[in-house]
């Protein structure tokens, strides 16, 4: 909630942003976060995406979010894997 606060200075590498509100396609995965897969997932996202070219397009970068903690074990890390988009312009 934007309510709750402003962003504050983060700790060491950490950054916190506050981002405006998007839409997006996205792809759950469950391990580590190896670079083949974020590869696979990201030919799956494309492919949907080329699949649904008449109703949406790409708005912007590539993004990969975890929700696990330091002490999960590997496999069984969350993960996703989002790409921004918006509705594509009518003909």
């Amino acid at each position: 909630s934007t309510k709750v606060g402003t962003p504050g200075q983060g700790v060491g590498a950490v950054k916190v942003e506050d981002h405006p509100a998007k839409t997006y396609v996205c792809l759950g995965i469950q391990g580590g976060m190896e670079s083949s897969l974020m590869k696979s997932g990201m030919e799956q996202l494309r492919a949907w995406l080329e699949e649904h070219k008449s109703e949406w397009v790409v708005d912007g970068e590539p993004r990969r979010l975890g929700y696990h903690g330091p002490m999960t074990p590997t496999s069984q890390r969350p993960w996703e894997m989002q790409i921004p988009i918006k509705p594509a312009k009518a003909k």
